[in-house]
């Protein structure tokens, strides 16, 4: 009995543990030339990128665990990488996630200049 129980325990877990992975994706966006960048007090970052579909997000504190929050410091920072390179004309990539708990929208991970 014990162990049926432990066995059924196990599977639910190896089960949703496997959801729970499935649904996020992971990607890297190179080579965008910035074209817009917005910063409000939500406090949120969006990112637009010539020649890309989709527009890139960065939430900070108070938005849900699903949209990777950073601190506002880091916000801050990322949007000032945005404008240098919209203002120099240089690129930048953007490790990114998506995830269905915040609408699926590509989430900025992490943020670097390129030198092109």
């Amino acid at each position: 009995m014990k162990r049926t129980v432990l066995a059924t325990i196990l599977l639910a877990l190896v089960f949703v543990v496997g959801l729970g992975s499935s649904q996020a994706q992971a990607a890297t966006q190179t080579g965008c030339i910035v074209t817009k960048q917005q910063y409000d007090n939500s406090p949120r970052l969006v990112v637009w990128c010539s020649g890309v579909g989709s527009l890139f997000y960065s939430f900070g504190p108070g938005w849900s665990a699903s949209c990777s929050p950073v601190t506002v410091d880091t916000l801050k920072l990322w949007s000032s990488m945005v404008q240098t390179a919209l203002l120099s004309a240089k690129k930048i990539e953007m490790d990114y996630t998506t995830d269905p708990g915040c609408s699926n929208v590509p989430i900025i991970q992490y943020l670097r200049l390129t030198n092109q």
